[in-house]
């Protein structure tokens, strides 16, 4: 009997003890687990997911855009000037080199440069003519050069303007059109496409002596940009 006791005590001791065994293993490797968890590393085969994002929405382009210009006369050999539309496609740069006129060998007392610009007009809007800026100083005492322009759109008449400068009153000058937004001239008809037109001649009157004039845009911070003007049709 004493040994039945003796083998049954054991048994259980030895039970115990794996019994306590298991109970440190399991903790140590819920321990290990929380670790991983707290410390960021993903398990294996866990799929990875990227934030979502929204497109960004691309910006409504412009009512009226414009096409290459077509840029040539005497006083702007098709060769000799520059243009790049800008990326918005409502305005450009245009370069036009400086034009020298006067009453001296070599040089011509009549010039013309001539400027049509393609435009692309949408429903509901209008666009006005571009004014040009003409600025430039005398080489002379007594030169007389007169200026003329027309802006107009393709197939109208349009309006000229002319001006006068001589030397001993304008040894240097500078001369900026303007559109007036109440004269049906100066604008296109309402969302109808149209080639905007500028027609310069710059001759000489009297006197002796050189004229160096420069076309350019009315915009003051960069001289070289050409800007639509566009409204809501009225």
């Amino acid at each position: 009997m004493r040994i039945n006791y003796f083998l049954i005590a054991l048994s259980c001791s030895l039970l115990a003890a794996c019994g306590d065994k298991s109970e440190k293993t399991e903790s140590t490797s819920a321990t290990v687990v929380n670790t991983a968890n707290a410390s960021g590393i993903m398990p294996p085969n866990t799929p990875v997911t990227s934030p979502s994002t929204t497109p960004a929405t691309p910006p409504a382009p412009p009512p009226v855009t414009l096409d290459k210009p077509a840029i040539a006369g005497t006083a702007c050999p098709v060769d000799s000037v520059t243009s790049e539309l800008q990326a918005n496609q409502d305005s450009l740069k245009i370069n036009i080199p400086e034009i020298v006129i006067g009453i001296k060998p070599g040089l011509s007392g009549n010039v013309n440069c001539n400027i049509a610009i393609p435009v692309r007009v949408a429903q509901g809007y209008q666009v006005a003519v571009m004014p040009l800026r003409f600025s430039g100083t005398f080489n002379s005492t007594n030169l007389k050069i007169l200026i003329q322009r027309s802006y107009f759109l393709a197939g109208d008449a349009g309006i000229t303007q002319t001006s006068t400068l001589t030397a001993d009153a304008n040894k240097q000058f500078d001369i900026s059109d303007t559109i007036n937004p109440d004269d049906a001239s100066h604008w296109t008809k309402c969302g109808e496409d149209a080639n905007l037109r500028a027609n310069v001649r710059l001759m000489t009157r009297s006197g002796q002596g050189e004229a160096k004039v420069t076309i350019q845009s009315t915009d003051t911070a960069d001289p070289r940009l050409f800007k639509l003007v566009y409204r809501a049709c009225q």
